[in-house]
């Protein structure tokens, strides 16, 4: 999997066969294997954010083997707001657990790349532990 204005290399793209549940996301090097994919013509349907989605035709022999090379263009998209709520909407005295608030002025002072960094010192009892040291690694 390719970038098509760069030719780099694109990981985690969602790879489907079109009409089952065969998939995979692509490794670090674009590449990808699908097993169990029947013989013949099949259809992959390739996406991945912030590129188009892209269908492509393609041969799997007798042994189970195909190969293909896949490029997608990028796309330009506007992402909207998320608002996530543990409680969903409830009273504030019907609430069993703790109730915090952070306020936007507050959640907005330095740059934050996500929002357990919003968290992260401004909510009492809350502890953000990464998975790794990458940067905008899950928490």
């Amino acid at each position: 999997m390719v970038d098509s204005a760069t030719a780099g290399v694109l990981a985690n793209a969602s790879v489907q066969v079109v009409g089952t549940q065969i998939g995979t996301y692509t490794r670090n090097d674009g590449g990808f294997l699908l097993p169990a994919v029947p013989a013949g013509q099949q259809r992959l349907r390739v996406a991945r954010i912030g590129y188009s989605a892209k269908e492509v035709a393609i041969t799997v022999t007798a042994n189970g083997q195909a190969s293909v090379e896949v490029a997608l263009g990028a796309i330009a998209s506007q992402l909207t707001a998320v608002v996530t709520t543990g409680y969903g909407q409830q009273r504030k005295e019907a609430i069993t657990g703790a109730v915090a608030t952070v306020k936007a002025s507050e959640a907005n002072v330095g740059v934050q790349p996500n929002a357990t960094g919003l968290l992260t010192g401004r909510v009492a009892g809350v502890n953000v532990v990464a998975n790794n040291g990458e940067p905008g690694a899950g928490a």
